[in-house]
Formats: C-alpha cells, sequence, structure tokens
C-alpha cells in the first residue's frame, strides 16, 4: 500500500545516509581535533541531565519503542529520527512507523495533523522528537498508546512528567536523543554540528 511504499522509501533514505555519510563522521578523535580536547571533554560532560532521563528508561522500554513522531521541518528533528532509527534497527527492530509532522500552535486543539494517523498510533510505544505540544495533545498521546517518551530542546506542556525530557537550552534534540540512546558513546561529528 501507499503507507508502506512511503515508510520504506524514508528508511531506505536514512539507511542510505548511514551508510555513506556517517562513515565520514565517525571519528571525532582524528588529528584535527587534539587541539580542541579540552573543549571535548568539557562538552561531553555537559549532558549530564539527559544521561539521567536516559537512565530511567530501561534498554528493553528503549528498544520497545515502534512509533517516532520527529519535527520534519529542521535537520535537527530529521536527523534526531535518524539517531533512534539507527538505534531501533540495530536491535533488530522492524515494526516502525515514522510520523513526520510540523510543529503545532492551536492551544486547546488536537493536531489533526497528527489524529489523522491515529491507527498508526494505537497501542504503541512513540517517542516524540523535537516537538512541542500542547497538553490536549499530550493527553491524546497518552490515552491512546503504550508509553510515550518526548526528547526535546524546548518546553513542553506537561514537563514534570516523568516520560518527558526538556533540555536547558544546552544542546539541540540531536545530540540529547544521540545521548539518550547512546549514553556511552561519544558525540560525533555530525551531530555535533547541528548541535
Amino acid at each position: 500500500n501507499n503507507t508502506s511504499k512511503t515508510k520504506n522509501e524514508m528508511t531506505s533514505i536514512i539507511k542510505l545516509f548511514n551508510k555513506n555519510l556517517v562513515s565520514k563522521f565517525k571519528n571525532t578523535n582524528s588529528a584535527n581535533t587534539k587541539e580542541f580536547k579540552k573543549e571535548m571533554e568539557e562538552y561531553e560532560k555537559s549532558f549530564e541531565d539527559i544521561l539521567e532521563f536516559s537512565k530511567k528508561i530501561t534498554p528493553v522500554k528503549k528498544k520497545d519503542i515502534n512509533c517516532i513522531i520527529f519535527h520534519t521541518e529542521n535537520s535537527d528533528g530529521v536527523m534526531s529520527a535518524n539517531i533512534a532509527l539507527k538505534f531501533l534497527l540495530e536491535n533488530k527492530k522492524t515494526d516502525i512507523h515514522l510520523i513526520p509532522a510540523k510543529p503545532h500552535s492551536g492551544y486547546g486543539k488536537l493536531d489533526f495533523r497528527i489524529t489523522e494517523h491515529e491507527n498508526s498510533l494505537k497501542n504503541k510505544n512513540i517517542l516524540i522528537l523535537d516537538l512541542q505540544y500542547n497538553q490536549e495533545m499530550l493527553t491524546y498521546f497518552k490515552n491512546l498508546a503504550k508509553n510515550v517518551y518526548v526528547i526535546d530542546d524546548h518546553s513542553i506542556a506537561n514537563s514534570n512528567d516523568p516520560n518527558y525530557f526538556t533540555g536547558k537550552g544546552n544542546h539541540a534534540a540531536i545530540a540529547y536523543t544521540w545521548k539518550f540512546f547512546y549514553p556511552k558513546k561519544s558525540v560525533p561529528l555530525y551531530v555535533q554540528i547541528i548541535d
């Protein structure tokens, strides 16, 4: 069907990116970065908040994520989704729904661009990346899904929820997403560039 074709095409594009481009940015410890060693160490130490959040979500729950809603209008959201998808594919996940979305500013209303995907959201473990939603949308997600996780660098309607992470403006969503899925790995150069 058309929906599957679109998802397969998006997955193919992301896989192609991973294959062709990421390998060029894997080594952040090259001769060029030795002069920035102190800055790199400080940078890697600046993720305490997302590392604490990452510890709260078990590896099993991370691997259970099967729906990614991401900000499609910028590289931060798209590449955050790329990192999440990379992690899930590495863990042999095959039933992943990708929902590209735009920000929603309809206070007190549901976003029709999301509600039209209701069948893809039901009983899923949803990860929302680089998007801020109002309380009505967050309640909608929680009532529909098994679990809802948010990684964002903006304030969100219900920041007291233990499954919602909002940075303090120190990093972009892409860097937070990397450290959420790969807490013990250094942030790759392609992530740092967007961050």
